[in-house]
């Protein structure tokens, strides 16, 4: 019994200081091992999952695949994903065991993935590339695209860094994200920044400027209607944003960048630029994972201070050890959207060379 306290202590040790995710993952495998909910992963049946009917769709879809029937797959594939979507998307399936969820979810997204992959890379009679691929593009604008939303939060909001970075690490970064306030700062910066630029801005931390913040003396602060120099922060905008539109950020990185406008006025009505727009005027951010800055009664005497060096990586610290938890759910829960991504890419590719070949001259 002592030994197994022990045991259970290093581990918890070992979770919480984790400086990485390989680490994290290690410890909580080796945690749930313990407890013997790496047993509950490998069970038949949860309670709360139609385990039957969704091996049952996996046979039919092998079937389809064996027998080169890309129309009945299709059809298949479309009712098993209406069907099973909703329990796939229970977050009681990420609470058991903290490494993942029960194997059955991996098993079904694998035969899901490699359904989509057959069908976009086999011939559907009488079906041209050109109209597979708008099935593929309609039929991810109905499944829909993983989005990130970042809160504010003062100072605080460099904890977003954190999550961010714990997210590209294991490429699973939306190319979709929405921020309010430092929110909103933290989701320019990154989809200002092409690939190359996003990884010298994650791995090196260090050059991004901290300086949001100075405040007024009282006299100063009352001719000017604020309490905080807008100089400042704009200099600090500049800085970690440049001068570039949407538009311009978009076309340079790939990325979308969607910003919340709360009102300047009383009576005013906010002017959203997203959906959701109450919930992100509001601060209520609500999505369906959600991770959230650990509560620290020693931190908020920070919350409106220009951090230090130390309190930057201590921040950044924060946010990737409160995502690698939610990292195994953000993994299946994305995996259908970025199938998607691939098969439409590899559709694009085809259609271009058949354009390219169809208008070659002959010598």
């Amino acid at each position: 019994m002592k030994h197994a306290l022990k045991t259970r202590k290093q581990l918890q040790q070992q979770l919480e200081q984790a400086h990485d995710y390989e680490h994290w993952c290690e410890a909580a495998t080796a945690l749930d091992d313990l407890d013997g909910l790496l047993a509950w992963r490998e069970q038949e049946e949860t309670g709360m999952l139609h385990e039957s009917l969704m091996r049952k769709h996996m046979g039919l879809m092998d079937h389809c695949r064996q027998n080169g029937d890309t129309r009945r797959l299709i059809r298949i594939l479309q009712e098993s994903l209406y069907r099973h979507l909703g329990e796939l998307s229970n977050p009681d399936l990420y609470t058991v065991a903290r490494s993942g969820t029960n194997r059955l979810v991996g098993e079904f997204l694998d035969a899901v993935e490699t359904s989509m992959e057959f069908i976009c890379d086999h011939p559907i009679p009488e079906v041209t590339t050109a109209r597979k691929l708008k099935m593929f593009q309609d039929a991810e604008r109905v499944y829909g695209r993983p989005a990130l939303m970042l809160s504010g939060g003062a100072a605080f909001g460099i904890y977003h860094i954190g999550v961010t970075r714990a997210l590209w690490r294991q490429d699973l970064l939306p190319d979709v994200m929405a921020g309010s306030s430092m929110g909103a700062i933290v989701a320019g910066a990154i989809c200002k920044r092409d690939d190359r630029e996003l990884a010298e801005f994650f791995n090196h931390p260090e050059r991004i400027h901290l300086n949001a913040f100075r405040w007024l003396g009282v006299t100063e602060g009352l001719r000017a209607g604020h309490a905080m120099d807008p100089r400042q922060l704009q200099e600090h905008l500049q800085h970690n944003l440049g001068s570039v539109s949407f538009k311009e950020a978009y076309e340079h990185s790939g990325r979308t960048l969607n910003i919340s406008v709360s009102p300047t006025r009383t009576q005013q009505k906010p002017r959203p630029l997203i959906e959701q727009a109450y919930a992100m005027t509001s601060q209520q951010y609500l999505g369906d994972i959600n991770i959230h800055f650990p509560p620290k009664a020693s931190l908020y005497r920070k919350v409106l201070s220009n951090p230090t060096p130390e309190d930057l990586e201590m921040y950044i610290n924060l946010g990737e050890q409160a995502t690698w938890p939610r990292l195994a759910m953000i993994k299946d829960q994305t995996r259908i959207s970025r199938a998607f991504d691939r098969c439409i890419a590899r559709l694009e590719q085809e259609l271009e060379q058949e354009t390219a070949e169809q208008t070659a001259t002959p010598l």
